[in-house]
C-alpha cells in the first residue's frame, strides 16, 4: 500500500515539472495591437450576446471581421494569445487596459445617449410651444372695451337691485 501511494505521488510530481511556456512566435502580435484586438473581441462578444439572430441574418462573420481589420489570421492570433496568457501578470495588465478602454467607450456612449435624450426633450418642448399659436396678449383697445363693459354691467345690476327698507 505504501509503495502504491509513493508511486502516485511520484507520478504527480513528475507530471507537474514538465509544464512549458509557449515559445515566442515569429509573427507575435505587438502588445498594443493585441490590446486593440482584445478590445474589439470583447465588443464583438457583446454584440453576439445582444442580437445573434440579426448578425446571422445579415451574414456577418465577426471573427473574420477582426482578422481583416487588424490584418492578422486566426493562427497568428491563437499563438500570440497563448504566448501572452502564459505570463499572467502581463496578460492581466493587458486586460486592465482593455477594461479601461471599454469603460471609456461606455461613458462616451452614455453621454451621447443623454445628449440625444435631451435633444428629443427640447424638440418635444418646441413642438408643444409651436402648437400653441394663439396670442395671450390683449390689445389695449380691447382691454378698455372689456373693462368698460364690466363697469357698465355692474352699474346696471346695482340699479336693478334696490335695497328693501323695512320700517
Amino acid at each position: 500500500m505504501r509503495t502504491l501511494i509513493a508511486l502516485v505521488i511520484i507520478v504527480m510530481f513528475s507530471g507537474c515539472q514538465d509544464v512549458k511556456r509557449p515559445q515566442k512566435p515569429d509573427d507575435l502580435i505587438a502588445k498594443p495591437k493585441m490590446v486593440d484586438v482584445l478590445t474589439e473581441a470583447y465588443l464583438i462578444s457583446a454584440a453576439r450576446s445582444y442580437d445573434l439572430r440579426l448578425i446571422r441574418n445579415k451574414g456577418v462573420q465577426l471573427d473574420s471581421l477582426i482578422y481583416t481589420m487588424f490584418q492578422i489570421d486566426s493562427v497568428q492570433f491563437a499563438k500570440s494569445h497563448s504566448f501572452y496568457t502564459a505570463d499572467l501578470n502581463e496578460y492581466n495588465d493587458m486586460l486592465e487596459e482593455v477594461k479601461e478602454r471599454l469603460l471609456v467607450m461606455q461613458n462616451n456612449a452614455d453621454s451621447i445617449d443623454e445628449l440625444i435624450k435631451e435633444q428629443r426633450r427640447e424638440e418635444r418642448k418646441q413642438d408643444s410651444i409651436a402648437g400653441k399659436t394663439y396670442d395671450t396678449i390683449i390689445d389695449d383697445e380691447d382691454a378698455v372695451d372689456e373693462r368698460q363693459k364690466l363697469v357698465d354691467s355692474m352699474r346696471r345690476s346695482t340699479q336693478l337691485i334696490e335695497p328693501e327698507i323695512s320700517q
